[in-house]
């Protein structure tokens, strides 16, 4: 949670900062995102969504936000404590971070975005119950190009890729971070004014 609050608090300071620098040129947005992913050698589901300020047109700063949708199967875990559970425990993720993105002919019904997201998030071991049994805090950076189409002032979606690289994972029983990396492919929508 302090990471989240930490991101959004930076995002509003940034967001601030760069509207006294172009005054009148800034727009603001919010939307939702679906990726489809591989984790663990598993295809999953993130879902999440993104805020941000539009500067001149063309620069966006904002923040991202990303929770895997169900579990995904660990791998093996060699952990004694982890192997008395009956249950087996299943695989989450989730991450926050700052999102920079340059818009490229943003006048234009089609256009498209390059950027990434670098924040933080926690990757953890869990039961059903939501039992957590083990849990790391986790570093991610996640570049990515998106194509985005205008359908009206106030609404635009995009489809897009990403390729998410994760570091610091290494207290977690039998997980490292080739577990977590991955590409993404994703649906957008959002809710502005573009």
């Amino acid at each position: 949670m302090k990471r989240v609050t930490f991101c959004f608090v930076l995002w509003l300071f940034i967001a601030a900062h760069a509207n006294a620098q172009f005054m009148g040129k800034s727009r603001g947005f919010g939307g939702l995102e679906l990726k489809l992913t591989e984790v663990n050698d598993e295809t999953a589901v993130l879902f999440g969504g993104r805020i941000g300020t539009i500067l001149n047109d063309t620069f966006v700063v904002g923040a991202g936000f990303y929770q895997l949708v169900g579990e995904v199967k660990p791998p093996p875990i060699p952990n004694e404590r982890l192997e008395l559970v009956k249950e087996a425990p299943g695989l989450d993720l989730d991450y926050v971070g700052l999102n920079l993105e340059y818009i490229f002919a943003p006048q234009r019904p089609f256009h498209l975005a390059v950027g990434g997201l670098f924040g933080g998030g926690r990757a953890r071991y869990r039961l059903g119950d939501n039992t957590v049994l083990e849990e790391e805090g986790i570093w991610v950076i996640e570049p990515g190009a998106n194509l985005f189409f205008r359908f009206a002032p106030y609404l635009r979606a995009g489809l897009g890729a990403s390729y998410r690289s994760i570091f610091g994972v290494n207290r977690l029983s039998g997980l490292d971070e080739s577990h977590l990396n991955g590409l993404s492919t994703a649906f957008q929508l959002q809710f502005g004014m573009f």
